[in-house]
């Protein structure tokens, strides 16, 4: 309950936060159905034909499940063929113009973030140039990130397809192969690699969100910091971002199948509006969640360690003046961290 309310009181506090958001989701949703009607117009045949494997695995020609789990590679060979000659070109142009789209991005969310933020502080009244305070002091530190936080995502994700070929491969041979006697491998294949990927999503996401609170927080050991309060509480945030993982597929799966709605204009309208909608709220509990919990966390630990310097005095059994004995072991000392003020 507390959650909620901090949350409530912080969009009262600050519109902004809420309402650029779904502004942003608005136009990010038109992106995504212009790029979606150019898949299908320049691009679906192809794909199609790349993985036609993957209807002649179901076909009722292959009877192994090793061989077809093999196809695996015929996919990625088809792949490699399909894009060679123009890979690195193709690769450099792209990397290029997502770097030109973030840092258009990045002259939003540095400002938000610093928004964001400041909403979250008990007492924090709002103040004028807010945001032309985090564009200046967040700009290029966000761009860069982004930038890089992306790639990884990216990364994982073209990973995730990849793995995921053996379970389709499986599932098509028992849905349209009739190969009832692999129904229970292709559900655990299916599932197994499921799971897998969510994990993967769902760590690589936690460590790399909550780096944006300890960039907006702290001028130096933000990196430290952001591991520190993941690791200090990991099995309490893992299921909560695990589960945002999961809401997001789905619904993406969802607005895929039925097309974004372009059979139409009044379903291209409503799966516009519903997009933007489901993602904003999706995008803006997570923020909240990350941003709220670094908080409370990052707050925990440094309340821990003062109590322990404190204790620190004349007479007190400290660090600092236990003997140390023969062959013991010095840690190393904690990376500093320097907050902004």
């Amino acid at each position: 309950m507390k959650f909620f309310a901090r949350c409530i009181d912080s969009i009262e506090r600050r519109p902004f936060i809420l309402g650029s958001l779904f502004i942003f989701f608005l136009i990010f949703s038109c992106v995504e159905q212009l790029l979606y009607a150019l898949y299908k117009v320049l691009l679906s045949d192809s794909v199609s034909k790349m993985f036609s494997f993957l209807s002649n695995t179901g076909s009722g020609k292959t009877v192994d499940l090793g061989t077809a789990i093999a196809n695996t590679n015929n996919a990625a060979n088809q792949v490699t063929a399909t894009a060679s000659g123009n890979t690195f070109a193709a690769v450099l142009i792209s990397l290029i113009i997502l770097f030109a789209l973030i840092t258009m991005v990045s002259v939003y969310l540095s400002g938000y973030f610093q928004i964001f933020n400041s909403s979250l502080k008990p007492n924090k009244e709002k103040t004028k140039g807010e945001f032309k305070k985090g564009l200046v002091k967040y700009y290029f530190k966000f761009t860069f990130y982004i930038f890089f936080h992306i790639i990884i995502l990216l990364l994982t994700a073209a990973g995730a397809a990849f793995a995921m070929f053996p379970a389709i491969i499986s599932f098509n041979i028992v849905y349209s192969g009739g190969k009832n006697g692999l129904l229970l491998t292709s559900i655990f294949l299916f599932l197994l690699s499921i799971i897998v990927i969510v994990f993967i999503i769902s760590i690589i996401l936690m460590y790399t969100l909550y780096m944006y609170p300890a960039l907006v927080n702290f001028k130096k050991g933000s990196f430290f910091m952001a591991r520190k309060v993941v690791k200090a509480k990991f099995w309490y945030i893992f299921p909560r971002v695990a589960a945002f993982v999961i809401a997001l597929i789905l619904w993406q799966w969802i607005i895929i199948k039925v097309g974004y709605g372009l059979d139409s204009l009044e379903g291209a309208i409503a799966g516009f509006l519903l997009n933007a909608i489901v993602k904003t709220y999706l995008v803006f509990c997570l923020i909240f969640f990350v941003f709220f919990t670094f908080r409370q966390i990052k707050n925990a630990i440094q309340a821990e360690e003062g109590q322990f310097e404190q204790s620190d005095g004349i007479g007190d059994i400290s660090p600092n003046n236990v003997p140390i004995a023969p062959g013991t072991k010095i840690p190393r000392p904690r990376p500093r961290t320097r907050e902004f003020q």
